[in-house]
């Protein structure tokens, strides 16, 4: 039987205590890793942070995600509801703001197949299926150097403007807070979310938002 074993490691600091951590499948030597109310990001070949983006939200950051589709663009979510969108080469304003959950935004996942989709669960019971064309990779309608404004109006439909960034639709068949959600990796269609009472729901994109994105 095989025994895991370490292979490397680094001191995140006495006073931090890491909250999550995910790989950039972009750059397989890059690992981000939240700690309070910042993402710090690490080179595995020398097992140093070489960068840290503090402060970015006003309480815990809960959970961080890779855009799969579209190097160094990241999201977060946090104790303050917020799910906020960064491109790693700037350390200043979010790409994005979404206004979340009514209570903590724990969790958020890109769809692996249209980076369009986001999904976010919450402890106010729900999973939200957001719709954020205009950062996406192949979606975005800004000019070149120019970021997008987040206060445009919400709608995942767009406008003859161009594409608008909200939410798709709202999952209320959890009756506690929800704590984990993943994508189908064969169905872009399919997603699991999985309760503190230990439920786990299957649920699927609206057709009508399977259809534009197809189109």
């Amino acid at each position: 039987m095989a025994v895991a074993s370490v292979r490397a490691k680094a001191a995140a600091g006495y006073l931090q205590q890491l909250e999550t951590g995910r790989w950039d499948p972009h750059d397989v030597n890059m690992l981000a890793t939240a700690s309070d109310t910042s993402v710090n990001l690490w080179d595995l070949r020398v097992m140093k942070q070489v960068q840290a983006l503090d402060q970015i939200h006003a309480m815990q950051v809960r959970d961080i995600d890779y855009n799969p589709k579209k190097q160094y663009t990241m999201m977060t979510t946090g104790d303050d509801s917020r799910i906020r969108f960064w491109d790693l080469r700037s350390t200043g304003m979010p790409l994005r703001e979404l206004p979340g959950h009514s209570h903590w935004t724990w969790r958020a996942r890109y769809n692996p197949f249209y980076d369009e989709l986001v999904l976010s669960a919450g402890t106010d019971t729900v999973v939200n299926l957001w719709s954020v064309p205009s950062i996406a990779a192949s979606k975005g309608t800004e000019k070149e150097g120019e970021k997008p404004n987040p206060e445009s109006p919400s709608s995942p439909f767009g406008s003859p403007r161009g594409p608008l960034d909200g939410i798709a639709q709202a999952y209320t068949e959890h009756e506690d807070s929800v704590y984990g959600i993943a994508w189908s990796a064969k169905d872009p269609w399919v997603f699991a979310s999985l309760s503190y009472d230990g439920r786990v729901v299957v649920d699927v994109v609206p057709v009508q938002i399977r259809k534009k994105l197809k189109g």
